[in-house]
Protein backbone atom coordinates (compact mmCIF):
# COMPACT_ATOMS: atom_id res chain seq x y z
CA UNK A 1 0.00 0.00 0.00
CA UNK A 2 1.23 3.48 -0.84
CA UNK A 3 2.14 5.63 2.17
CA UNK A 4 1.71 9.32 1.35
CA UNK A 5 0.85 12.35 3.46
CA UNK A 6 -2.55 13.89 2.75
CA UNK A 7 -1.06 17.32 1.94
CA UNK A 8 1.31 15.72 -0.54
CA UNK A 9 -1.60 13.90 -2.15
CA UNK A 10 -3.53 17.16 -2.53
CA UNK A 11 -0.52 18.82 -4.15
CA UNK A 12 -0.15 15.90 -6.55
CA UNK A 13 -3.83 16.03 -7.53
CA UNK A 14 -3.67 19.81 -7.97
CA UNK A 15 -0.77 19.39 -10.38
CA UNK A 16 -2.75 17.07 -12.68
CA UNK A 17 -4.14 18.32 -15.98
CA UNK A 18 -7.93 18.66 -16.27
CA UNK A 19 -8.00 15.46 -18.36
CA UNK A 20 -5.96 13.56 -15.76
CA UNK A 21 -8.28 14.81 -13.01
CA UNK A 22 -11.28 13.61 -15.02
CA UNK A 23 -9.72 10.17 -15.49
CA UNK A 24 -8.85 9.99 -11.79
CA UNK A 25 -12.44 10.88 -10.88
CA UNK A 26 -13.76 8.16 -13.21
CA UNK A 27 -11.38 5.66 -11.66
CA UNK A 28 -12.39 6.59 -8.12
CA UNK A 29 -16.10 6.53 -8.95
CA UNK A 30 -15.72 3.14 -10.60
CA UNK A 31 -14.03 1.56 -7.58
CA UNK A 32 -16.16 2.91 -4.80
CA UNK A 33 -19.37 1.21 -3.89
CA UNK A 34 -21.74 2.32 -1.18
CA UNK A 35 -21.32 0.33 1.99
CA UNK A 36 -24.12 -2.12 2.44
CA UNK A 37 -25.38 -2.27 5.99
CA UNK A 38 -27.79 -4.98 6.99
CA UNK A 39 -30.22 -3.07 9.19
CA UNK A 40 -32.06 -6.26 10.09
CA UNK A 41 -29.13 -7.54 12.19
CA UNK A 42 -28.74 -6.24 15.74
CA UNK A 43 -25.65 -4.22 16.62
CA UNK A 44 -22.92 -5.96 18.57
CA UNK A 45 -21.71 -4.13 21.64
CA UNK A 46 -18.08 -4.19 22.72
CA UNK A 47 -16.40 -4.46 19.33
CA UNK A 48 -14.11 -1.48 19.99
CA UNK A 49 -13.48 -1.26 23.73
CA UNK A 50 -11.75 1.93 24.81
CA UNK A 51 -12.30 3.69 21.47
CA UNK A 52 -14.62 6.25 23.08
CA UNK A 53 -14.39 7.70 26.55
CA UNK A 54 -16.02 10.47 28.55
CA UNK A 55 -13.92 12.75 30.72
CA UNK A 56 -14.50 12.73 34.48
CA UNK A 57 -15.66 16.37 34.41
CA UNK A 58 -18.19 15.84 31.61
CA UNK A 59 -21.18 16.78 33.79
CA UNK A 60 -19.46 19.72 35.52
CA UNK A 61 -21.01 23.14 34.81
CA UNK A 62 -19.33 25.19 32.12
CA UNK A 63 -17.79 28.50 33.21
CA UNK A 64 -19.59 31.77 32.51
CA UNK A 65 -16.81 32.69 30.07
CA UNK A 66 -17.92 29.83 27.86
CA UNK A 67 -21.51 31.06 27.67
CA UNK A 68 -20.52 34.71 27.28
CA UNK A 69 -18.01 34.02 24.51
CA UNK A 70 -15.10 35.47 26.45
CA UNK A 71 -11.67 34.21 25.47
CA UNK A 72 -10.12 32.18 28.25
CA UNK A 73 -7.18 29.94 28.79
CA UNK A 74 -9.42 26.87 28.48
CA UNK A 75 -7.99 24.73 25.73
CA UNK A 76 -9.67 21.70 24.21
CA UNK A 77 -7.95 18.43 24.89
CA UNK A 78 -7.56 16.53 21.66
CA UNK A 79 -6.10 13.08 21.88
CA UNK A 80 -5.64 10.88 18.85
CA UNK A 81 -7.29 7.49 18.89
CA UNK A 82 -4.84 4.84 19.90
CA UNK A 83 -4.84 1.54 18.00
CA UNK A 84 -6.01 -1.40 20.03
CA UNK A 85 -4.62 -4.91 19.89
Amino acid sequence: MLNIKFDDLLKAVDSLSPEQKRLLREHIDGETEPAEVDLTKPRILGLHPGAIWTSDDFDDPLPDEFWLGVATSIQPILTPCQPHD
